[in-house]
């Protein structure tokens, strides 16, 4: 009877030991199980952050880009537009100097008839006052004389720049002012690179000259123009050899 006893409070024991070991086991799993999921969560929102980053890189990048192509497309027709307004503008240019050319002549007239009523003056008094205001006048009806005058030689000399711009591009010609050299040589595609484009006159299929120590050795083809720059090739079947810096001048010969 005392072992049963003694056997039943040490069962007692090791089933209470048993309670508590078990609680703890829980409680301390379900902290375990809070801290998975704090760093669950902190992942989900460090990932979803990123993502939100490289959308709006993405976003800008791309309106950028639009930016740049819409810029691009703006020039390109400004610059079509120029050169679709080159023949508009030569009877422009022609009734402006039209224009002018009435104008001097009133103000010549003007001119002309106030030293009229100068030379028909009889009062010494009333001349001498007269005088003074008519110089006055005189001056300043010149002063409008010579800004009418800088103004048509303007535009004369912009109406002979857009008619030699025009008949060279229609008789293949090249400046004939031109003067510049050979920038480099390509052996191996067999045409050299001019120091000169579009900014000084070349036309693209004009043919052009090259001068070494001031005498003729060759004659080139116009094959391809830019902006600053032009490629030519030999005109003709007779070897010449290059060199870098041989001046090259329009073709009066076409």
């Amino acid at each position: 009877m005392k072992k049963s006893k003694i056997f039943y409070f040490v069962s007692l024991i090791f089933f209470c030991l048993g309670l508590c070991f078990a609680y703890l086991n829980e409680r301390k799993l379900f902290g375990y199980g809070e801290q998975i999921r704090e760093i669950l969560e902190k992942n989900e929102n460090f990932v979803k952050l990123r993502m939100a980053k490289k959308k709006a890189l993405l976003e800008q990048n791309l309106e950028k880009q639009n930016r740049e192509v819409k810029e691009l497309t703006n020039q390109s027709q400004a610059l079509r537009k120029k050169i679709a307004e080159i023949p508009v503008q030569m009877p422009q240019q022609k009734e402006k100097e039209r224009q002018l050319n009435s104008e001097l002549d009133l103000r010549k007239q003007d001119l002309a008839k106030m030293r009229e009523v100068k030379s028909l003056l009889l009062s010494q008094k009333d001349f001498l006052a007269l005088n003074q205001d008519l110089k006055k006048k005189e001056q300043m009806l010149q002063g409008e004389v010579d800004l009418l005058m800088q103004k048509k030689k303007k535009i004369e000399k912009e109406i002979e720049a857009i008619s030699s711009l025009i008949k060279s591009q229609n008789r293949k010609i090249s400046s004939s002012g031109l003067e510049t050299e050979i920038y480099s040589i390509s052996d191996e595609w067999g045409f050299v690179t001019l120091a000169a484009g579009q900014d000084k006159g070349v036309v693209n299929g004009s043919f052009l000259s090259v001068f070494r120590n001031g005498l003729p050795i060759a004659r080139l083809k116009v094959i391809s123009v830019q902006g600053e720059m032009s490629t030519a090739e030999l005109a003709g079947e007779k070897e010449v050899k290059f060199q870098v810096g041989d001046k090259v001048k329009a073709d009066s010969n076409g």
